[in-house]
């Protein structure tokens, strides 16, 4: 092997092509690379199912965009694993270490403790010198195993040396991938933590991407110290993506995933579940002063003793959008004088809350209980600003023992509701002193109509109603629901797809995460009452013979019902309670399927003048309606 590996180092200048090694252990494979270096690709085959208690030392001899160097898997059967000890402190307490070493690919290796708790890293790379920092590196398809009762154990630690702070861009550890990594039973799941001065931009971690990763059982009960799934900080163009974090428990803080400073990147295609925490705050995502973009996450299952949010901003700006958030709760919280419980919490900074899907629905067990679907808080040394548009917003606590349940809760001062917000769903349960579409500490209004007079310019087109989500696990729209949710949102140009990455309307998108496609074409009566007025329907399109229709009560919103008064088709006809339809006299209305009234004879109305009566075909029986039939006098009609 070492006559091999020579021959590879020394001699590839004559033949620069890849050299792949065969290996039986990887503290053998790695002396060679710190001592000699190399001038060629290399890959170190590693037999599948072996395990090796060895404990590697640090690497520090870089390979270069052509020259990579690679550990990887090899044959049939389950990955080889690295079996380390290791000792606490940061220079000897880790399995794999890049010091300064840059294109690197471990593939399908994996990494645990042996035994104890001592070994603190799974894999660490940090930088060398002012610098030289570990870059281009890529771990992949791999598992770590540590001991999460070591409060400083970390499945991955991408470290700036605190003794050693970048002078240029190539000081920090950039460009460094994480795919496809299962991370369990330690501390903290992931640390990028990059150069921790304010204004050093430059100097910062860049480019880092973490995807496809599985975070589990990190933190640990009893112990007071914060527990994150992946935590980053002086990061730029962070891209995190498509990855699950789940049951993390500690009795201080618990987040799935935490820009805590100096951050700039995408959040966006996570799962984040089974949080639990006895201290201050439960998180699912988090930014603290940094800019960051929240969308296409689900965050669910958050539970806190004090507080939990599902997804939080405190500082910077952040676009939040395309969300689900559900099952976010404090049943027992009476800590504070806000909502303990907060589906999205812009704390401080200014959020853009687009087209989210927010469901909180637990039982407050306190009196003093309040929870808040979105809340806008803000403080005297930092403000807090929400342009809030076209989300769906429902919060069903139950509070018969407890506060308040509130759609949109702000503070009385330092936070400000947008002007540009609008085409929002509301909703807090039967409307209440308890139950509020909205409240900021001093009035409370328990009605959207209430809501939208308090707004005057703004929020006109937002409504309420129990959202129809499929269930209370899963926030799409059920398309056989009759909702102004269809079609009753606003074009943003960003958000120009939904959760499920389905295209979004380009003229009438609708409200939520979720672009659903209703089984019908639903009047809504938004220009006046003509039948044949394309913008009357949800849909913005007159129905045809192929489309099932549905009339339902628009007293108090449009109060259009609607009027034939040309001719007039349908496959199915649905005449919702509270509704009604006519024919003008002359003009008729075919409904070629099975026609439903449930309003009766006040709901389908056959007008009757001089000039006609109006034409109804179908073939349902026992419709109830109404018929008019003009007499003209004085003649006798039998």
């Amino acid at each position: 092997l070492w006559i091999y590996l020579e021959f590879c180092f020394f001699f590839s200048s004559r033949r620069r092509h890849t050299r792949y090694i065969s290996v039986t252990g990887v503290q053998t494979c790695a002396l060679p690379i710190y001592d000699r270096g190399i001038s060629c690709a290399v890959i170190f085959n590693v037999a599948a199912g072996q395990i090796f208690s060895e404990n590697p030392p640090a690497l520090e001899t870089s390979g270069t965009s052509a020259n990579t160097i690679t550990f990887q898997k090899s044959g049939a059967g389950a990955n080889p694993i690295i079996s380390a000890s290791g000792d606490a402190g940061i220079d000897t307490s880790f399995v794999i270490c890049l010091k300064g070493a840059d294109y690197y690919t471990f593939n399908g290796i994996d990494v645990q403790i042996s035994g104890g708790q001592d070994l603190e890293y799974g894999f660490l790379l940090t930088n060398i010198s002012p610098t030289d920092g570990a870059q281009h590196n890529t771990i992949k398809n791999c598992s770590i195993t540590l001991n999460n009762t070591n409060v400083n154990s970390v499945g991955i630690y991408q470290l700036i040396n605190s003794n050693i702070n970048p002078t240029s861009a190539g000081g920090a550890n950039s460009f460094n991938t994480y795919d496809n990594i299962t991370i369990q039973n330690c501390f903290f799941g992931m640390k990028l933590y990059g150069y921790d001065v304010s204004g050093q931009e430059p100097l910062y971690d860049d480019a880092t991407e973490v995807k496809n990763c599985s975070i589990s059982n990190f933190g640990y009960a009893g112990i007071q110290a914060r527990a994150v799934g992946i935590h980053t900080w002086s990061q730029k163009n962070l891209n995190i993506h498509n990855n699950t974090i789940f049951n993390g428990t500690t009795d201080y803080r618990t987040l799935g995933i935490y820009a805590a400073g100096n951050n700039q990147g995408e959040f966006y295609g996570n799962t984040v579940y089974g949080l639990y925490g006895t201290g201050s705050q439960v998180v699912g995502l988090r930014q603290y002063e940094s800019d960051i973009n929240f969308y296409k996450n689900s965050v669910y299952d958050i539970e806190g003793v004090e507080m939990a949010s599902g997804i939080e901003i405190y500082g910077g700006t952040s676009y939040i959008y395309n969300n689900f958030i559900r099952d976010i709760r404090t049943p027992n919280s009476d800590t504070y004088n806000y909502p303990t419980t907060r589906g999205i919490s812009d704390r401080k900074g200014t959020a853009y809350i687009y087209n989210n899907s927010v469901l909180l629905n637990y039982v407050s067990t306190v009196s003093t209980n309040e929870s808040a679907g979105i809340f806008v808080e803000g403080f005297s040394y930092g403000s807090a600003t929400a342009d809030i548009r076209n989300n769906i917003i429902v919060n069903k606590t139950d509070v018969t023992t407890g506060g308040y349940a509130v759609a949109l809760y702000k503070s009385a001062e330092y936070s400000t509701v947008s002007t540009n917000s609008d085409n929002n769903l509301y909703y807090a349960g039967t409307p209440s002193g308890k139950n509020l579409i909205y409240y900021d500490t001093n009035v409370g209004d328990q009605t959207i109509a209430d809501y939208l007079a308090r707004c005057a310019t703004y929020e006109q087109n937002s409504i309420s109603e129990d959202a129809p989500f499929v269930s209370t696990s899963d926030l799409h729209i059920q398309t056989s629901a009759i909702s102004y949710i269809d079609g009753g949102g606003q074009v943003i140009a960003s958000v120009a797809d939904d959760y499920d990455g389905d295209v979004r309307d380009a003229v009438i998108p609708d409200i939520g995460a979720d672009e659903y496609d209703c089984d019908y074409i639903v009047w809504r009566g938004t220009t006046d009452t003509d039948w044949a007025t394309a913008t009357n329907w949800q849909k913005q399109q007159v129905p045809t013979s192929a489309d099932n229709v549905i009339i339902p009560d628009v007293s108090g919103k449009s109060n259009n019902f609607p009027i034939i008064t040309s001719a007039g088709e349908t496959n199915n006809l649905t005449i919702q309670n509270g509704a009604n339809l006519q024919i003008n006299p002359d003009y008729s209305l075919s409904v070629n399927g099975v026609i439903i009234n449930n309003a009766g004879i006040s709901g389908l109305i056959i007008r009757s003048d001089a000039t006609g009566t109006g034409s109804f075909i179908n073939a349902t029986a026992n419709v109830p309606a109404t018929v008019e039939r003009y007499l003209s006098g004085p003649q006798w009609h039998y």
